[in-house]
């Protein structure tokens, strides 16, 4: 069954856009225009593409609540259109995908990513930021795979992107607009505000609209020492569960001590209010605060790798009385020399879980994860990643029989193997594979998946 695209709002955007890199194109002395049109073709399987659990419970999704194997074709055309000015610039691109599914035609449709990014200086010292994007997809795997591109240094995989299972279409949307002022010596002053949205077209997921707004400044003084500060207030209102105030803050101050090496001190203090409960939301959320001092060191080689080791203690003070405290730090280490580039990351701390799947208002979590890849030839680069994660949510959900007392209400790992191949310039290809398993207090959310994909992609010479 072939799906009849809709009129998507990122559609009317592209047209907005493309507008607008003509102007700027047209308006700026010096400016380069590019124009990048691709198609991309990709095969992808899997074995449980609902990620159900295999306790033969029913769903919305699955009458028999057992893992479902299929596979599918995905055809995307896509275009990118770039404009820079001595003062300006904007970019955009925009992918347009046909997703067929080998057995459950009835998942045919079509996957929407549109993303817009726009720079102006209007002084010397002040610049203008604008971005839009948005996504339309029924891949719960979506965000957890293309989140981080797989070269990149010092970021672990997420073993739980925040979207439902089911492969009902959804939609995100994000726009941000910011300024920022640079009065020299290094120092800026930066305010930016965000617009976000989620939403499933079908079923009952939990969809939401927030609003963020944010300021930071960097200040240097003496002749290596600095300081940062950084705060921000989010609202979050949900359509099932209780809606959400976050008000977070922090100041850091630091000593460059040369050779590469600095440290620093900093202190991060987060304040959380839900909603009382209504007549949709049965059970209320739980208001709380949290401080976390931590101290630590950042070491930058002069080869371009990266070590950061910070440590501290997080207290988190609840209104219900439920107070919990623990460690937090953080271990990353990245590095990039020749054909090879590898990172480790460690973490451990408190976590708002705001947009998470499996949302309990905060946990205190811990995780690793590692990435490595290489060239194994001009034309041929292998990679792999790993990580684990573990959660201890603070206020659970109550179930039938729990004591409530858990080693981990959540954890998860994940790997991921991927080989490269660009035989020209205009031509690469991809063949990877993909293994995850997730526990999860909640039995519901327990799944297991493998998933292997093949995508070739051709773009503008």
């Amino acid at each position: 069954m072939t799906p009849t695209p809709s009129a998507l709002s990122p559609v009317k955007a592209a047209g907005i856009a493309l507008l607008l890199v003509i102007l700027t194109a047209g308006a700026s002395r010096g400016q380069q225009f590019e124009i990048e049109p691709r198609l991309s073709c990709s095969w992808e399987s899997s074995d449980n593409i609902f990620l159900d659990p295999d306790n033969g419970a029913a769903s919305a999704t699955n009458s028999s609540r057992q893992p479902v194997a299929d596979s599918m074709t995905v055809v995307t055309p896509g275009i990118s259109l770039e404009a820079r000015g001595r003062r300006a610039g904007v970019a955009m691109r925009y992918d347009a995908g046909l997703a067929s599914y080998a057995s459950n035609d009835d998942l045919d449709t079509w996957r929407h990513e549109f993303r817009f990014d726009g720079k102006a200086a209007v002084s010397s010292r002040t610049t203008v930021t604008l971005r839009n994007s948005f996504l339309r997809t029924e891949d719960p795997n979506r965000l957890a795979s293309d989140a981080a591109s797989p070269d990149d240094l010092g970021q672990a995989p997420d073993t739980d992107p925040g979207i439902l299972p089911a492969r009902r279409p959804y939609t995100l949307s994000t726009t941000a607009a910011g300024i920022q002022f640079e009065p020299g010596n290094s120092n800026s002053v930066a305010a930016a505000y965000e617009y976000g949205r989620r939403r499933e077209k079908s079923g009952t997921s939990d969809s939401y609209t927030r609003n963020r707004g944010s300021a930071k400044s960097v200040w240097h003084f003496r002749s290596d020492w600095f300081g940062k500060a950084d705060a921000a207030y989010e609202s979050a209102d949900f359509d099932e569960s209780n809606d959400l105030d976050l008000w977070d803050a922090s100041v850091e101050i630091g000593r460059e001590m040369g050779g590469g090496l600095v440290c620093f001190g900093k202190y991060t203090h987060v304040r959380l209010e839900t909603a009382d409960a209504d007549s949709d939301v049965p059970e209320p959320g739980v208001s709380y605060t949290v401080a976390d001092p931590e101290v630590g060191v950042v070491y930058t080689g002069k080869r371009g790798g990266i070590a950061r080791l910070s440590a501290g203690y997080f207290f988190r003070s609840a209104d219900d009385g439920n107070d919990t405290s623990g460690f937090s730090g953080t271990l990353n280490i990245a590095r990039q020399s020749g054909r090879s580039v590898f990172s480790v990351l460690a973490s451990a701390g408190h976590d708002e879980q705001i947009y998470a799947r499996e949302r309990s208002d905060s946990s205190t979590f811990s995780e690793v994860g590692s990435r490595v890849s290489f060239s194994a030839t001009d034309l041929i680069r292998l990679g792999a990643q790993a990580s684990y994660r573990r959660d201890k949510y603070d206020n659970p959900p109550a179930l039938d029989g729990g004591d409530g007392d858990w080693e981990a209400d959540a954890d998860g790992y994940a790997f991921n193997f991927w080989i490269d191949y660009k035989p020209r310039e205009w031509v690469t290809a991809r063949l990877s594979y993909g293994y995850t398993d997730r526990f999860s207090r909640e039995e519901d959310d327990n799944y297991v998946e493998n998933r292997v994909s093949a995508v070739v992609t051709v773009g503008y010479p």
